[in-house]
């Protein structure tokens, strides 16, 4: 639903170039599940009077590698949706990439986002660098018709045994079909994220783990074992579709949508991908992801971060504010919402928009009582390659659960020794009461 985007947003005048020229600003996505409403909201600024307008850059799976080496030409945009491959949005901020907000934000809009401010998430050393734009969270997208054929009940998939099951009777009925069909893809060629975000990141929340302890603020990779011992017995029974950890997101989401796979893993987003940029030609929905005994042991991650910041090379900080402001106004992000793009971080935005998401698969996710935002992680600089790279050898079998679970203790807990060496207090990213069934509240004790 584009129809919020006509609205005229007032700001306050500013100086920025010659009276009477208006000053171009150069926006660089890599998100393309909502880029239909981006390229309409583009539109609609730059048909305001305000003395700036938008040039829309649109990248794809090149991204990270496209701003590094815009980064190294100077010829950085002046607004970016997201940091290099492998680049931490610390990271980024410590080493001058992007643009504290502190000056440029508006008393308006602190005020209405200040609660989602957090250390680590949008804030690097009390410094706020990005707004909680909208958020995500995670679920299990199925193939309906895969599941009817095969006779399996996707709502009964709870535990991690119903999953492999369930992954198992797909694949064996997939197996006469032409093209084949497979039950459940594992895409983890960019493991340098996904397995932190989607694959292992939000599944062992659930269970109640996670790979630092809040309560500690030491690391401990056990977490892992059950996540990967499910990953293995579907690549034991062949349910698993080929060439998985040399593939990259947007093939296997294609693949999803072309129907030779039962069962991908799906963020908010791909709501967007699934229905516009990858559609859909079978029947599917998405449930929630399954926990190791079928009981909930923790909250799911809700990443409500933002991905929005502007380059510290930017002559015009000011006008990049302008777009900022406008992208996080409450009548674009309601029109976002209608629109089924993403949720918005702010609960009185899904309260006021006058219409109701209507894309296949946007109520799967909308119902976030199983997911909640965490205390930021203590900010250092983790290992290269990060753990991503060594479960991937798991699955490739060059490197076993034990082995793994040993070294990656050994590396992150060393990673972070040395940023206390280096003078980082990790004191406030220790949380004594912390509770996964609870993890912003119970930090907060």
């Amino acid at each position: 639903m584009l129809l919020a985007l006509v609205m005229i947003i007032s700001l306050a005048p500013m100086a920025m170039a010659s009276e009477g020229e208006d000053v171009t600003i150069k926006y660089w996505t890599h998100q393309r599940h909502d880029l239909e409403y981006i390229r309409a909201a583009v539109e609609a600024f730059n048909a305001l009077d305000n003395g700036v307008k938008v040039e829309l850059g649109e990248y794809a799976d090149d991204y990270g590698d496209v701003i590094s080496l815009a980064y190294q030409s100077n010829q950085m945009p002046d607004v970016i949706s997201g940091l290099p491959t492998g680049m931490s949005f610390v990271d980024g901020a410590r080493q001058g990439w992007i643009l504290p907000l502190d000056d440029l934000i508006s008393d308006e809009l602190r005020e209405k986002n200040s609660a989602y401010f957090m250390e680590s998430i949008n804030m690097v050393d009390g410094k706020l660098y990005t707004l909680p734009f909208v958020g995500y969270v995670f679920r299990l997208a199925v193939n309906l018709d895969a599941f009817e054929a095969a006779g399996v009940d996707p709502d009964a998939i709870k535990t991690y045994d119903d999953l492999i099951a369930a992954a198992k009777a797909i694949t064996e009925w997939g197996a006469a079909q032409d093209p084949k069909v497979y039950g459940f893809m594992l895409p983890t060629g960019e493991w340098n994220w996904i397995w932190d975000g989607m694959y292992y990141g939000s599944l062992c929340r659930y269970n109640g783990g996670f790979y630092y302890d809040f309560k500690t603020g030491k690391v401990d990779f056990e977490s892992i074992r059950p996540v990967m011992e499910l990953y293995l017995a579907m690549k034991e029974d062949g349910s698993l579709f080929p060439g998985g950890v040399e593939m990259i997101n947007d093939p296997a989401r294609q693949q999803f949508s072309e129907g030779t796979v039962g069962m991908i893993m799906a963020a908010t987003w791909d709501v967007g991908v699934f229905n516009d940029q990858f559609p859909a030609k079978i029947n599917w929905k998405c449930v929630n992801l399954p926990t190791l005994d079928g009981e909930l042991h923790g909250k799911g991650f809700i990443n409500g971060g933002g991905y929005i910041m502007i380059s510290s090379s930017t002559k015009y900080p000011e006008a990049c504010m302008k777009w900022f402001e406008y992208l996080l106004s409450d009548e674009v992000l309601e029109g976002y919402y209608s629109g089924g793009y993403g949720l918005p971080i702010r609960p009185d935005i899904a309260a006021n928009a006058a219409v109701k998401p209507e894309k296949t698969g946007f109520a799967d996710f909308a119902n976030t009582e199983i997911d909640a935002i965490y205390p930021p992680l203590f900010p250092y600089s983790a290992p290269e390659p990060n753990y991503g790279n060594y479960l991937n050898q798991i699955m490739t079998g060059d490197i076993s659960i034990d082995e793994a679970i040993a070294l990656l203790n050994m590396l992150y807990n060393a990673a972070i020794e040395e940023e206390v060496s280096f003078g980082g207090d990790q004191s406030p990213y220790i949380y004594p009461n912390f509770d996964f069934m609870d993890p912003a509240g119970s930090a907060a004790k």
